[in-house]
């Protein structure tokens, strides 16, 4: 029986996050709000849905947890703001079309930092 051959690597998966405070100018304050920059890393990942998990039981609870304005482009990148992101474990979770954009193949799964 010919079986397709299912090539199984284990990625060394990151999230590089960069935690600050918001203010400046031009930017809408909320009082305690911060905020989370960081890349989605396995090569750099484009199309995934990032958010600050509040209630921290992984998975995305709109109302509660706290998510990044647009999916992440080519280069990576997310910025996450609101009250609690700060203290927040951040996921990084791919949606359809997902692909890890330093090989060109698609990505599936979930990173969390």
């Amino acid at each position: 029986m010919n079986q397709p051959n299912l090539k199984k690597t284990t990625l060394s998966l990151a999230i590089i996050l960069t935690l600050s405070g918001c203010g400046g100018q031009g930017e809408s304050v909320v009082p305690g709000a911060t905020a989370s920059n960081g890349l989605a890393v396995d090569g750099l990942l484009s199309g995934m849905f990032c958010y600050a998990d509040i209630n921290d039981n992984r998975r995305y609870d709109e109302g509660t947890d706290v998510s990044a304005e647009n999916l992440t482009g080519t280069d990576g990148a997310y910025r996450i703001e609101g009250i609690g992101v700060s203290d927040a474990a951040i996921i990084c979770r791919a949606e359809a079309g997902a692909k890890d954009e330093a090989t060109g193949l698609d990505f599936q799964g979930q990173l969390s930092a």
